[in-house]
Parts: structure tokens; C-alpha cells; sequence
């Protein structure tokens, strides 16, 4: 790696909240930031778009504004309904055409993950809440140690929790489906117009036919999603009950997983009425490994089918995201949540970035680069973090076709959360090699 020269800092302070922003595109410029305050609280926000630059440009303008008007106080409940509220907008106007920008002749439907930082003054303390969809990774750091208190984990097919989620919506999908139509009929009813539910391999004849019939098989079979009455609450918990047989998911359901498979069936009813062409794909999660002639790595990802030729093929290497509407409805906008304090006489500084930073870099060296916060401001680090990345690109052989050398957009929001002003003094040292005043 490319050793980086910092300037020196006899020392530092800092008003209670700072932060610093740095990009580096490649010929995609797919990526999108945001930082913004209010009158007792902030937002701050990093979307990587994938497929068009649509829907993380739409974001950057709209959730966190919106998420700033709601609070604070930030209560998980508003910010996740949100999340699927945005969706649904930018999902619907993307339909319509509201987000085409002059020269841009269809719609794509790009999607995007979403990192956001809500962060609120309580007294002489920060309330701050990690809400994200996708593997936008953030990182905090004690800013004074350098050390790692916390980390977002990425929404990922190779995820257990994420892929029995997926699974449990799709399996309590086809048990309503199947109490609606009348226990014991089997064929084309029993299989919900040819999907698969859970993601397992089916048989090339049936998935053939399904492809080739879509919404008049799903007639035949009695209704397609779209024409069903959305589900009620008490089919929802009836579902999510009867699928306890697994020891490993035991337990009443929770509201909150009521919840999620609610928002998500009634997104999946949204999607096949606004674009029914392909819904029987949509419907499937499969678990697999990006054909080698699309990607020479062959990423684990949830696709639509194992067939990349088919016409509705479709696949994401996560299991969130907001707007990947052609993908598989199963992949949903449902944020996860962590919520953190900074008490008085500390101090956080805190990574958001896309994974074209964390594809090269690693935490442990994220948090070498960014910390302590004597070396360098919030904005220096989030430059320093952002040229680490394309200097690595660079050793790897990349040669830019966009602005900058880099295989993937990077972008790197930092924040630093010091509620108390604190001042923090630079480290005396008597050593005089050229070494330390780099990383």
C-alpha cells in the first residue's frame, strides 16, 4: 500500500459535530452523499447505487430530508416506515417518468443501497441511530484510540439471518396462498402460478412454462399476486406460526416480523400490478454464484433464476436494497437498526462508505487511516480513506474510465461526534525517522 504523509497537529479541537466527504467515481457515477443538520440534530448518508444512478441520486434528496423533519426525537418505527415509504415513491415516479433526467429514454428501475446516521443533542450527550439496507459499511471508532466499538453487518446472500428472512417471507407467502385456495389442491394452484418459494432448484420443464405463460398461468391457477386481496394481519401471524416447526427459529412471532412480511407482500401486489411482464421470475429467490461470464469472481447472489441466459434473469449480490424493483421481490427495502450513545468527555468518529472503499480496505486498516483524531480533521480522513482506495485500485492494475482510478465508485462520508468539545493534545515523541508521520 501507498504509505500517505499526514500533516502534523500539535493539537486538536473540534466543535461537537464535524464531518468530511470524499469521492472518487469511476465511469458509473453511480454514488450519492448526503449532510445535512437541523436545529438539535443531523443526518448524514452514503447510496450506492447499482444499475443507474437513479434511484441513489432520488435518495440523497428525499429520505434523508425526510428523516430530518420526523425527528427528533428518531424512533425506529418511523425511520424503518421511511425506508419502505421511499421505496414505493421512487419506485412508482420511476414508472411514471418523474426522475428521467433530459436524454434518458426508459426506465430502469436502478436500485441502491442506503447507510444514514441520524444523530439528535440529548442534554450533554449524542443519541445517534445506524439505519441501512445493503453493504454500505459503517464503522465507529473511538477517535481518540483509534480503536473499533462498532460495525453495520452487510445484507448478504452468505448471511444466515438474512437468507432465513428471506425465506420465511416467501414460505409464509405460499402458506397463505395455499389456505386461500383450499388445503390439499395440488398443480398449478399449489405452486402459485410456478414460483418457488424458497428459493430451491425446481424442475427446468415447469420453470420453462411458468417463464413462458407468466400472468395466465397465475389466472389459470385461480389469481396472480397482483388481482389477491393483500393479506391481513391475522393470516400474517397464522403464517409465521406454523412455520415454529424449526427448532432454530422457535418462538411466537414477533411484531416486527408481522410486520415486515405485511410491507412486503403488499410491495409484492404493488410490483406485479406495475409490471406484471416477468413477475413469475420475481417471484423466485434463488441462492447461487454469478455465472463466470458475467462476473469473472463469481459473487454469491440471490437471483431470480439459475438460467442467466432467461429472458427475466435478474440477481443482486445482497439481500436489501431500496428499488430493485426488476430484481427479486423478495430482495426488501427493510432497514436494520443500531442505536448508540456518545457521552459527555468522549469522542466517536464514525465511517460511512460504499463498498468500493471496503472491497479494498479493510476495517482494522480503515480505522489506522482515519485515527486518531489528532492526526487529522474529519475531512482530511475522509480524503485520506477515499485516495487509500484508489491507490489500491491503482496497484491492482485498474485503469480508470471515469474520473478517477478506481474499479468501483467510493465514496467515504466521516463524522466526528464529540458532545463535550474535547481537546486533545498530540503525542510527544522523541523518535525523528521519516516513518512517523505516516501511516
Amino acid at each position: 500500500a501507498t504509505a500517505i504523509l499526514l500533516p502534523e497537529r500539535d493539537t486538536v479541537a473540534t466543535s461537537s459535530i464535524e464531518h468530511g466527504i470524499a469521492q472518487k467515481f469511476s465511469s458509473k457515477a453511480e454514488d450519492s452523499t448526503f449532510a445535512g443538520t437541523a436545529t438539535s440534530s443531523a443526518c448524514f448518508g452514503v447510496f450506492d447505487g447499482h444499475s443507474g444512478k437513479q434511484t441513489a441520486r432520488a435518495l440523497s434528496q428525499i429520505l434523508c430530508q425526510r428523516l430530518l423533519k420526523a425527528g427528533p426525537p428518531f424512533d425506529e418505527a418511523s425511520v424503518v416506515a421511511a425506508f419502505w415509504e421511499v421505496d414505493r415513491e421512487i419506485g412508482e415516479n420511476s414508472i411514471k417518468g418523474d426522475y428521467l433526467q433530459a436524454g434518458e429514454q426508459r426506465v430502469t428501475l436502478d436500485g441502491a443501497t442506503a447507510t444514514v446516521l441520524l444523530v439528535e443533542q440529548n442534554c450533554d450527550k449524542f443519541s445517534c441511530m445506524l439505519a441501512w439496507c445493503g453493504d454500505s459499511t459503517a464503522v465507529q471508532l473511538d477517535a481518540v484510540s483509534g480503536r473499533v466499538v462498532g460495525k453495520t453487518t452487510d445484507h448478504k446472500p452468505d448471511v444466515p439471518s438474512e437468507v432465513s428472512m428471506i425465506k420465511r417471507i416467501a414460505r409464509a407467502r405460499r402458506w397463505i396462498r395455499k389456505q386461500r385456495a383450499g388445503r390439499g389442491r395440488s398443480g398449478l394452484q399449489d405452486r402459485g402460478g410456478g414460483e418457488n418459494d424458497e428459493g430451491e432448484d425446481e424442475d427446468e420443464d415447469e420453470e420453462v412454462e411458468a417463464e413462458r405463460t407468466t400472468e395466465q398461468q397465475g389466472r389459470a391457477a385461480g389469481k396472480s399476486l397482483a388481482e389477491e386481496p393483500t393479506p391481513t394481519r391475522e393470516e400474517v401471524a397464522n403464517a409465521l406460526a406454523s412455520l415454529e416447526h424449526d427448532p432454530a427459529e422457535a418462538g411466537a412471532p414477533l411484531e416486527e416480523e408481522i410486520a415486515l412480511v405485511l410491507r412486503s407482500l403488499e410491495r409484492q401486489k404493488l410490483i406485479e400490478q406495475l409490471l406484471p411482464i416477468g413477475a413469475c421470475s420475481r417471484r423466485r429467490a434463488v441462492f447461487c454464484r454469478r455465472p463466470f461470464e458475467k462476473d469473472r469472481t463469481q459473487p454469491l447472489v440471490v437471483a431470480t433464476t439459475h438460467d442467466h441466459r432467461r429472458r427475466h434473469y435478474s440477481d443482486l449480490q445482497m439481500t436489501r436494497s431500496i428499488c430493485d424493483w426488476r430484481a427479486s421481490v423478495l430482495v426488501v427495502p427493510h432497514p436494520q437498526i443500531i442505536r448508540f450513545e456518545v457521552p459527555p468527555g468522549t469522542w466517536q468518529r464514525v465511517i460511512l462508505a460504499s463498498d468500493g472503499l471496503w472491497d479494498v480496505c479493510s476495517t482494522r486498516k480503515a480505522a489506522t487511516l482515519a485515527s486518531p483524531a489528532w492526526r487529522h480533521s474529519a475531512e482530511r480522513a475522509a480524503q485520506v480513506l477515499a485516495d487509500y482506495a484508489e491507490a489500491e485500485y491503482e496497484r491492482m492494475g485498474v485503469v480508470g474510465t471515469g474520473a478517477h482510478n478506481v474499479a468501483d465508485d467510493t465514496s467515504v462520508v466521516v463524522i466526528d461526534l464529540n458532545p463535550s468539545g474535547m481537546t486533545i493534545e498530540r503525542p510527544q515523541t522523541t523518535c525523528q525517522c521519516e516513518c512517523c508521520p505516516l501511516l
